[in-house]
């Protein structure tokens, strides 16, 4: 009655070293351009919130620019909130404080910032309103799918090369449910720029969610050949090969994510799985242990690495870590019936 658990329980890594990185908001990822336009700060020089919101009517556009980051930094407890300061700043002669203002409103606002955002969308400014249109992915509720749509269509429509646009509209598509137009705008992404890897990276999330195997396979490799250096993706590519219990090119994959990247704990989380299911006891204990180095509170790798401590009869070990996984997880099931089952073979052991 063991039970191995395949749940990594982590999130996707972010993309941002590779030019895009994902929102943070549940299911609602999208994608932006690597921005090098981080205003500068004068570390020697930090002020208060108040000093911060006089800073906002600066003539200079970059102290302006200051003023937003730094207060988005502080939080906006000793202001009149983030939308009161913000939307004047939506309005503001300089294209990069209105933008920089628009990111601010996503990160710190709520669902009042959606109506002046989704007027941002009108802005002169390509930047503007993709990060209007990004910003409303951010609010917290969150604002309607359908009103989200509209954004990332305004965006397209005054923007048609934007393969980041692109992508976040065919992303909403997907969370709406409508697959078939999501992998039709992911498809257009591709033909627009057949040299970017993350559309390629899109449509095989969308062939593997479909079931769709062979088609998600030859889209994963495409995203590798425009951009092997990014570990998610010979992950995620790992991911199908284990799902189909195919742990040998699973294995290979893994390994590859971590050649480009050693911290992807996932990866290591990966091989371990896979090594269990292959039988290769000691090399999964290495792989799960590798994973908690660089993820101390994986419960389920402590669950999963019991699990192979138990396969090669090292029952004390594995009860160990079974109950490390429900000190950090005490409902955790997995663990539960793992340390009683161990728990049971050990006492008979005595017995005898």
């Amino acid at each position: 009655m063991e039970s191995l658990d395949s749940f990594s329980g982590r999130t996707p890594r972010a993309w941002k070293d590779h030019g895009v990185f994902e929102g943070h908001v549940g299911a609602r990822k999208r994608v932006s351009p690597a921005s090098d336009s981080e205003t500068p700060l004068d570390e020697s020089d930090a002020m208060t919130a108040g000093a911060y919101i006089e800073q906002l009517a600066h003539a200079n556009p970059r102290k302006r620019e200051e003023a937003i980051q730094r207060l988005s930094e502080l939080g906006w407890e000793d202001t009149d909130g983030a939308l009161g300061a913000l939307l004047p700043r939506l309005r503001d002669p300089h294209p990069s404080v209105r933008a920089k203002a628009a990111d601010a409103l996503g990160a710190s606002a709520d669902g009042g910032a959606a109506e002046p955002l989704m007027t941002a969308l009108d802005d002169e400014n390509r930047e503007v309103r993709f990060r209007a249109a990004f910003a409303l992915e951010q609010l917290e509720p969150p604002v309607d799918i359908e009103v989200r749509i509209r954004a990332w269509d305004a965006v397209v429509d005054r923007d048609n090369q934007n393969v980041y646009a692109l992508c976040n509209l065919s992303l909403a598509h997907r969370e709406s449910g409508n697959r078939e137009v999501a992998v039709e705008t992911a498809y257009q992404a591709i033909e627009l720029h057949p040299e970017h890897f993350y559309p390629y990276l899109l449509v095989a999330h969308l062939y593997a969610e479909k079931g769709e195997r062979e088609a998600a396979v030859r889209y994963y490799k495409c995203a590798i050949r425009c951009n092997p250096e990014h570990a998610p993706t010979y992950y995620e590519l790992a991911e199908l090969h284990r799902l189909e219990a195919d742990y040998e090119s699973a294995v290979e994959r893994y390994q590859q994510a971590l050649d480009v990247d050693a911290d992807h704990s996932e990866s290591y989380f990966g091989l371990g799985f896979c090594y269990n299911r292959m039988e290769r006891y000691d090399d999964a204990i290495r792989a799960y242990t590798a994973c908690l180095e660089l993820s101390p509170g994986h419960y389920v790798a402590h669950n999963n690495l019991g699990m192979a401590h138990r396969y090669r009869g090292s029952y004390e070990e594995a009860m160990e870590c079974f109950k490390h996984a429900l000190e950090l997880s005490p409902d955790y099931a997995a663990a539960q019936l793992n340390l009683g089952d161990t728990f049971v073979v050990v006492s008979a052991t005595r017995d005898d």
